[in-house]
């Protein structure tokens, strides 16, 4: 591991990420299932971004931004020396090692995805709006942006 409190500090989140996930899970499953429709069904309210944490998602029209999670630049085939993901997911960890970007179509900030690709130092960003033609096609990744090379 890392050396000195940093390498500490990294122990100490993962431990409390991994129980907290843990704990959630037996919290799910230990809901009865007679009890699980009431606890479990959508708000009949409709809320907005307005006041509220929580999103039921029924009415929201919006897109989200798009946002950059490690600076960089780099150029290649999108799909295959870029990757391209639907979500963020540390379980595919070595795809991102071995790629020169990562580019997902959605994922937070804060996520253990992002948290991952800025400690590899992978340039990778959160993209919802790209172009799907353009898999298999030579682009160029800069800072939060794709552009497709001229010629293609």
């Amino acid at each position: 591991g890392l050396p000195g409190m940093r390498g500490y500090y990294l122990q100490v989140r993962e431990w409390y990420r991994d129980n907290l996930m843990r704990l959630f899970f037996r919290l799910h499953h230990a809901m009865p299932s007679a009890d699980r429709a009431h606890w479990f069904a959508p708000h009949p309210d409709i809320r907005s971004r307005a006041g509220s944490f929580w999103q039921d998602g029924r009415e929201g029209t919006e897109q989200a931004t798009g946002f950059m999670i490690y600076p960089g630049q780099v150029q290649g085939i999108l799909g295959d020396d870029i990757l391209l993901e639907d979500t963020l997911d540390p379980g595919r960890h070595a795809h991102y090692q071995n790629a020169r970007a990562v580019i997902a179509r959605m994922g937070g900030r804060l996520s253990h995805g992002s948290t991952l690709l800025r400690e590899l130092r992978k340039p990778s960003a959160v993209l919802p709006n790209v172009d799907m033609t353009w898999v298999g096609k030579e682009v160029r990744y800069r800072d939060g942006e794709l552009l497709l090379v001229e010629g293609q």
